[in-house]
C-alpha cells in the first residue's frame, strides 16, 4: 500500500495539472470547478462497491470533524488557485514545481508543531536544495 498510495497521488496530480491547465479559456472558473466536483462526488458513489461502508452513512457522518470541512474549502482555494496561475501565463511544468516546494516548506513547522514530527540535518539540507532547484527553475 505505500507504493500504491504514492503512485495514485502521482498519477493524479499529473492528471490533475494536465487537465487544469487544459480548462476553456473562456469558463468561467467557478462553473469548471463545480462541474469537477460533480464528477468527483459521482465517482465518490460509485466507489462504494469497492471500499463499503462499515457502519451507516449516518454513523459515518458523525465520525467527521472540523477537518473536512476545512478541506472542502482549501480544495476550492487549490482549485481556483492553479486554474488562475495557468490562466495567468504560469507554465506547467514550473508552476507546480513552484507551488509544490513552497507548500512543502510552509508544512514543515506545521508537521512539526501539530503533528510532533522531527526536523533532521538532512530535511534541512534538503529544503536548502529544492529553494536552489526553484531559482533555477524559475530563472528565465
Amino acid at each position: 500500500m505505500f507504493i500504491l498510495s504514492i503512485t495514485i497521488v502521482i498519477i493524479a496530480n499529473v492528471v490533475y495539472h494536465s487537465a487544469q491547465k487544459s480548462v476553456a479559456a473562456n469558463a468561467h472558473p467557478l462553473v469548471a470547478t463545480l462541474v469537477a466536483y460533480v464528477v468527483a462526488i459521482l465517482l465518490c458513489v460509485a466507489a462504494f462497491p469497492f471500499m463499503p461502508l462499515q457502519n451507516s452513512i449516518s454513523e459515518e457522518l458523525k465520525r467527521i470533524n472540523w477537518s473536512s470541512y476545512m478541506l472542502g474549502a482549501s480544495i476550492v482555494g487549490v482549485e481556483l488557485g492553479y486554474l488562475l496561475a495557468y490562466r495567468a501565463g504560469w507554465d506547467v511544468s514550473i508552476g507546480s514545481v513552484v507551488a509544490n516546494v513552497a507548500i512543502a516548506i510552509m508544512l514543515i513547522p506545521v508537521g512539526v508543531l501539530m503533528f510532533k514530527e522531527s526536523l533532521s540535518w538532512t530535511t534541512i539540507a534538503g529544503i536548502a536544495l529544492c529553494l536552489m532547484g526553484v531559482a533555477l527553475i524559475a530563472k528565465k
